[in-house]
């Protein structure tokens, strides 16, 4: 899990948005909730 305090920069620009509002975006969608979980995708090519 992620917490929410450990959001930072890196997951701000992955989400091409600025960290303030990153933040401000989760507890709109999730007030309550302080773990989280970030899924990665990696494209493999064979």
């Amino acid at each position: 899990p992620l917490n929410f305090d450990e959001i930072n920069e890196f997951h701000a620009e992955q989400e091409a948005i600025e960290l303030p509002k990153l933040k401000q975006l989760i507890r709109e969608i999730y007030p309550n909730i302080d773990k989280l979980f970030v899924i990665e995708y990696e494209l493999i090519k064979k």
